[in-house]
């Protein structure tokens, strides 16, 4: 097989087909609006299908300077050979960071590309992207997804040094197999593949936790839920997801606590590959549970099991998950 290459635009040169590499910069400031604009522009020049993910005033900078150059954009990629699009279009639609709904949106493109142009080439100011600590660990998950099965010509995924969280920007750096900036790329050492990443990111494990009654305590279960879930193939919509549905488990159980002599509440945090489960048990006599059961049969998980066991009555909750999440983007099939 014959190596392929691509031109990098800001810097003199090729580069090998399939460079997933990360951009760090300072500031937003002329040279980063060059070399964005250089990036695309070599891009446009090798037939790609150019995406570019820009947030703020620097979007518009870039897209009015490719106009100059003579290249439109079209958020569909059909009729012009650059996307411009926003943070939230592709990571944040709903306000979550959604792994699911990025990966769909780049088949998409790719499909675009491999019929119309001559592969794709993609942009990203990923470390401009606003979130908590659960969703950073999400993208880093995302990060290494595209390392096995993201076929694009080569992707560009910045970073600002100053702004983005320092553990955030340290991990991030070891998931991408170069390193950039504008006066200089070259391969990252420190590289770690994504079979070993994932090897020690999934965290498979059976948590049990006692909570009281209070209203207060539902927080706390939800934050439990999420830190332990987050570290399984779970987006972050089954994430939110199950935490709606935690709500109402306890809310309805609480509800029926007079008839019972529990003060606690046992819940345990149960991941497998290819599952979660949230289990709530009262270690005391619920008369009947199939009174709750109506509303609780209505929660946005895919399985909702209710066992009225006389000593130890339960609500269980599953949550079924990709055990190969990184199978989520198909190889280009002429490589």
């Amino acid at each position: 097989m014959n190596t392929r290459y691509t031109p990098i635009g800001f810097l003199p040169g090729d580069v090998e087909l399939r460079t997933h590499c990360m951009f760090t910069y300072g500031r937003k400031d002329d040279t980063f609006v060059r070399s964005v604009v250089e990036f695309l522009a070599a891009g446009v020049n090798a037939r790609e299908l150019c995406v570019c993910v820009l947030d703020g005033p620097t979007r518009e900078r870039v897209r009015d300077r490719m106009t100059q150059l003579g290249v439109d954009s079209d958020p569909h990629g059909w009729s012009s050979q650059l996307v411009i699009l926003g943070m939230s279009d592709i990571y944040l639609p709903n306000g979550l960071f959604d792994t699911r709904h990025a990966l769909n949106f780049w088949r998409e493109m790719l499909d675009v590309a491999s019929k119309r142009w001559n592969g794709l080439r993609a942009f990203v100011d990923a470390g401009a992207i606003h979130l908590d600590r659960p969703a950073r660990l999400k993208l880093l998950e995302y990060e290494a997804i595209l390392n096995v099965n993201f076929s694009a010509n080569i992707a560009m995924c910045a970073f600002q040094t100053d702004n983005t969280p320092r553990s955030l920007f340290l991990s991030a750096k070891k998931l991408h197999p170069y390193i950039a900036n504008s006066r200089s790329l070259r391969k990252n050492h420190n590289y770690i593949p994504s079979d070993r990443f994932f090897a020690s990111f999934y965290r498979y494990s059976c948590v049990p936790r006692v909570y009281s009654w209070t209203s207060s305590q539902l927080p706390v279960i939800q934050e439990d839920l999420e830190n332990i879930a987050v570290r399984t193939p779970l987006n972050t919509n089954d994430i939110r997801d199950l935490k709606e549905s935690v709500a109402v488990v306890f809310r309805e159980l609480a509800g029926c606590r007079h008839k019972t002599n529990s003060s606690r509440l046992h819940v345990t945090f149960d991941s497998k590959p290819g599952r979660f489960s949230v289990v709530f048990r009262c270690f005391s006599s619920v008369p009947d549970l199939s009174e709750i059961s109506s509303s609780i049969m209505t929660c946005s998980v895919d399985e909702v099991r209710i066992s009225p066991d006389s000593h130890a009555p339960a609500v269980t909750l599953v949550k079924h998950t990709c055990p190969r999440p990184w199978g989520d983007l198909t190889p280009d099939k002429n490589d």
